[in-house]
């Protein structure tokens, strides 16, 4: 009988994934959310320790827009005082 290690690092489906996980956070980190939406499945569901119950992908989808304009506010301020 082989026996599997859920910390197997090897293997077609192990790569697979740690690269679409690595493309789902990087868009994520940058407010990408064209790339972000694309991510999440349509019964998408959530909940966050701090902000609580998430229930749908657009409830995400606008919570994300707001972390974009924080994000794109605080990059002009930073270009304006160099």
């Amino acid at each position: 009988m082989t026996r599997f290690s859920y910390s197997q690092q090897s293997g077609n489906l192990y790569h697979k994934i740690a690269e679409i996980d690595s493309l789902y956070f990087s868009a994520q980190n940058e407010c990408d959310l064209e790339i972000y939406e694309y991510y999440l499945s349509e019964d998408f569901e959530f909940y966050h320790d701090k902000s609580g119950y998430i229930a749908s992908k657009d409830g995400e989808m606008k919570g994300m827009s707001i972390f974009l304009w924080v994000k794109t506010t605080f990059e002009r301020t930073i270009r304006k005082r160099r």
